[in-house]
């Protein structure tokens, strides 16, 4: 089973397409990955009222849980959904009504015991409101896109913020780093806050904590740092990966009301040569246009950039580092390792070409609403 990474307030993000295996006995008929919608679920062309189901051995610590499941309600239906745990249901619910399709939706049961190696299961079926008997009939099809496992005294109030969907209004949205749902591909490096009550036992790093001129108070760091200088050995896929999504995959699910061309901005904090480069991706791939996030000036400060290093301008030329969104709705915005010692305060993404760096720890993140 993948390996589970708590993001900073003990939250446990278990991806639908990403970390769940899809059951293809004991009667479900089988689901499909949608990467459109980074979500698991059913064709309804060839299974009309049918459930299919997916399920994950919980790799997590023995303990009590408040569990979000998270769904899509559908325009064309209102699928269920049944929460198993260790063969027991936990619970059982329906997708309300809606006029948005694909709209993110929040199911949460509280305090639910959940032991390390037992299996979590899913299950989901397709449905209609039509009243078509005939010709093509409208189904929904049983959209979800993950399961987050929440100890409920892990901060509580700080994690039910933090464990919403980010949500791009007006051609913006801003993202502290340090609130990402999950991290993958830690063998080599993992990311670490650094707060004012919480520095990380890595060593070695080299930096003092810059919490204090952090956003929020918190930033996060990707450790061990042992590439702090050109002295320092480079050893590819180590401490160094020009490959992006190699390294210390970090994921923000983020809806986007309005498509188009975003310029990526990231505050961080440089201290050396070699702790000043970053890659961005979209949906589990890599652009041009995301690799190679690169900072030169403003040395031991928080400063946010939006440059990308060619051959022509190792410090990195503007207007290049981009994501195009092509369709509204529901995305995953993944940052990867370049260089390890990188410290990442937060993120922006903005339609507009000509932004203006801001001074201090510019806007403010805004979520989707939460329903239970």
């Amino acid at each position: 089973p993948p390996e589970v990474v708590p993001n900073a307030e003990g939250a446990i993000v278990l991806k639908a397409v990403r970390d769940f295996r899809i059951v293809t006995s004991g009667g479900f008929v089988p689901a499909y990955k949608d990467e459109g919608h980074d979500a698991l679920a059913i064709n309804p062309g060839e299974y009309k009222d049918k459930f299919a189901a997916a399920e994950i051995k919980f790799s997590g610590q023995t303990g009590a849980y408040d569990v979000t499941l998270t769904t899509m309600a559908e325009t064309d239906g209102e699928s269920t959904y049944k929460l198993q745990i260790g063969g027991k249901l936990v619970g059982q619910f329906t997708n309300p009504k809606t006029s948005i399709d694909y709209k993110p939706t929040p199911k949460t049961w509280k305090n639910v015991s959940v032991s390390k190696g037992t299996t979590i299961r899913v299950e989901f079926n397709t449905a209609t409101n039509s009243n078509k008997t005939s010709g093509r009939i409208p189904y929904a099809r049983g959209r979800w896109i993950a399961l987050t496992l929440i100890p409920p005294g892990a901060k509580k109030a700080k994690a039910e913020a933090r464990d919403k969907i980010f949500e791009e209004t007006g051609g913006m949205v801003a993202v502290e780093a340090e609130h990402f749902a999950v991290q993958t591909e830690t063998g080599m490096r993992k990311w670490y806050v650094t707060s004012a009550a919480q520095k990380p036992e890595v060593s070695p790093d080299g930096d003092e904590s810059h919490a204090d001129s952090a956003s929020g108070g918190a930033y996060i760091e990707i450790l061990p740092d042992t590439r702090r200088n050109h002295s320092n050995k480079l050893i590819h896929s180590e401490n160094f990966s020009n490959q992006p999504g190699k390294l210390a995959i970090l994921v923000y699910p983020v809806h986007f009301n309005t498509q188009g061309r975003y310029y990526v901005w990231v505050r961080a904090y440089s201290t050396g040569s070699e702790d000043n480069g970053l890659h961005v991706g979209l949906d589990g791939t890599w652009p041009e246009s995301g690799q190679r996030l690169q900072w030169c000036e403003a040395k031991n400060s928080w400063r946010w950039e939006s440059m990308q290093r060619t051959e022509a301008e190792h410090c990195g030329e503007p207007y290049k580092i981009y994501l195009d969104i092509e369709q509204p709705g529901l995305h995953t915005i993944e940052f990867s390792m370049r260089e390890d010692g990188f410290e990442f305060d937060k993120w922006l993404m903005t339609k507009d070409r000509n932004f203006a760096r801001p001074e201090g720890p510019g806007p403010s993140e805004r979520h989707l609403a939460r329903s239970e």
